[in-house]
This record gives structure tokens, C-alpha cells and sequence, in this order.
């Protein structure tokens, strides 16, 4: 699922990120018009470049699963208004630890994720 709360405050573009389970985009709340929307993953996110033999994929119900470090993920949001937005991603990692490297609006941000609970990390 992907969580987007937008506000139309005209300001530099902020970004925060994350892996797994789902993504969650973040805006700014100071500003006279902003919303929040809960858009699934399934049907808005896709792997755009695939590892061969790769596992990774966008199932029905959302779920993320990354596991080559050479797959690219490509998420799509429309947004009618100019405005401020802050990401963030929910970011469940079974084992070890994961490494996502975040890019939009000419910006990269890499979060460090953990094995453990979900979570939701910032990425900027």
C-alpha cells in the first residue's frame, strides 16, 4: 500500500524511504490544503528491470518482495497540484540486513533496513 499525505505548500521537494511490505509516501501538513490517500501497491508499483531469474515482484495484494539487488522497482502517482511531498517506505526485512537506494525529482537517498519488525524508515 502506498499512503500518500500531500499538501499544496509550494516548497522544495522532501523525500524519506523504504523496503518490503509496502510504501508509504509522506508530505508536509503545514500548508491550507493537503490529503491523505491509501493506494495499493498492486497495479501502481512494477519491476522495470528485472534481474533474470529473479523472484522479485508486485503480487495482488501489495506485498513487495525484493531479493536480487539488481532489480529496479518503479512506482507511479498522479498528483494534480504542485506541492510539497515527503516518502517514506514501510519496510519489512526478514533477515540480514538490506540496502534501497530511493531516487525521484533528481534526488537519491539509501536506506540502511534492518531484519526485524516492519517498520517505516525515512530516506533524506
Amino acid at each position: 500500500m502506498i499512503r500518500i499525505h500531500f499538501s499544496t505548500r509550494r516548497d522544495n521537494l522532501m523525500l524519506m524511504g523504504g523496503l518490503l511490505a509496502g510504501l508509504l509516501l509522506l508530505p508536509s501538513v503545514d500548508a491550507a490544503e493537503s490529503a491523505t490517500w491509501d493506494i495499493p501497491l498492486a497495479g501502481n508499483a512494477f519491476i522495470t528491470k528485472p534481474e533474470v531469474g529473479s523472484k522479485d515482484g508486485v503480487p495482488r495484494e501489495g506485498a513487495m518482495r525484493l531479493q536480487s539487488p539488481k532489480s529496479v522497482v518503479s512506482v507511479y502517482v498522479h498528483l494534480n497540484k504542485p506541492g510539497r511531498l515527503e516518502m517514506a517506505l514501510r519496510l519489512t526485512v526478514p533477515e540480514g540486513t538490506s540496502s534501497l537506494r530511493v531516487q525521484a525529482a533528481g534526488q537519491s537517498f539509501t536506506v540502511e533496513a534492518p531484519a526485524g519488525a516492519s517498520r517505516v524508515a525515512p530516506a533524506g
